[in-house]
């Protein structure tokens, strides 16, 4: 007992020193569960540095970041961080939606059931309102107005033009199924889109199609693969065969 009496101010001490250090530990595990993540908006969109993230209505993070160069042709690249160990089904997606605060837009995050998730880094697709997609179509003289609701077909969809140069090995394209198994080529799966091919990520085949270094053309194609019955597509960048970061690829076609 006059041992313990003793030493107590000792004992409780040490124990603090523990206790600190076991929550700064935590504390910066839950530092680096942070996520980056990546999404490609129209630059006339109201979105700030700093606006929150949303999932049914609840914060999960912020746009850290919005990389406005001259060379996205009118599209925005936001950084966002989600400030949760939150994991993100590959199927989900963005949309821009009207905030509390007046005139002010947030970005709303859909989570979608799926058998494989976003990674680190990845570009996650916005899901625009029908009246603002946009339509990639060859020049045509007068339409007539029966014309104009047409549905979408594969042949009304001009694919972006393939980088031909040998030394450029940055392509931008658009990943829109993706499987367990393996898919044939003329699997009417595709819906007809022509130049289909597929990489591999852990246990899953992911199918891309269209090639170019205009990430621009590459977002306007995605919106037409979207409309083909697609919802999910989105843009995915490459280096050679690796895939990496769209905001990594913009970087390196500027160098």
């Amino acid at each position: 007992m006059n041992f313990l009496q003793k030493n107590i101010r000792y004992i409780l001490i040490s124990f603090s020193i523990v206790a600190f250090i076991v929550f700064y530990l935590l504390a910066l595990k839950l530092f680096n569960n942070n996520k980056v993540f990546y999404v490609v908006v129209d630059s006339a969109t109201a979105l700030n540095k700093g606006d929150f993230i949303y999932t049914d209505d609840e914060k999960i993070g912020s746009v850290n970041e919005l990389d406005t160069s001259k060379s996205l042709s009118n599209k925005v690249i936001a950084k966002i961080i989600l400030n949760r160990n939150l994991n993100i089904p590959d199927k989900s997606y963005f949309q821009i939606e009207q905030g509390e605060a007046g005139n002010a837009m947030r970005l709303a995050l859909t989570l979608k059931a799926s058998s494989g998730y976003y990674e680190k880094n990845d570009t996650i697709p916005l899901l625009l309102p029908v009246s603002n997609a946009i339509t990639v179509r060859e020049p045509q003289k007068k339409v007539e107005k029966t014309e104009i609701n047409q549905p979408v077909t594969i042949d009304s969809i001009k694919p972006p033009i393939e980088t031909k140069k040998e030394e450029s090995r940055i392509a931008f394209k658009v990943q829109f199924v993706t499987s367990v198994d393996k898919i044939p080529q003329d699997s009417k799966i595709f819906k007809g889109i022509q130049n289909v091919s597929f990489y591999k990520d852990k246990t899953l085949y992911k199918y891309v199609t269209g090639s170019t270094s205009d990430l621009s053309e590459s977002v306007k194609y995605c919106e037409e693969i979207k409309k083909l019955g697609f919802p999910d597509a989105f843009v995915v960048a490459f280096s050679g065969d690796q895939r990496i970061p769209v905001k990594e690829a913009v970087k390196l076609l500027k160098k």
